[in-house]
């Protein structure tokens, strides 16, 4: 993110990356998003890097669930979902 690594190194488990390569000084604070906490400590992080370059951070989005509920063999060869293919002998 193009944010001061300074800034946040005593709030945040961030790293410099301008101090491993010379091709991040544009952008030199680096977080790994290994599970959902260091997500929820990035966020807060990318809005405000948003802000500072005059951009407006989108309202949160409400969850939907997209799951199918399950259906038994039976019911998909009916709806024709799944086709029967016995064994001939």
């Amino acid at each position: 993110l193009a944010l001061n690594v300074a800034d946040y190194t005593d709030k945040y488990p961030i790293e410099d990356a301008a101090k491993k390569s010379a091709k991040y000084s544009a952008t030199p604070l680096l977080i790994r998003l290994k599970n959902n906490k260091r997500m929820k400590i990035a966020k807060p992080l990318i809005v405000e890097a948003m802000q500072q370059n005059g951009i407006e951070p989108l309202p949160e989005c409400a969850y939907v669930d997209y799951t199918v509920p399950y259906e038994t063999t039976e019911e998909l060869i009916e709806k024709g979902f799944v086709k029967r293919m016995d064994k001939k002998q």
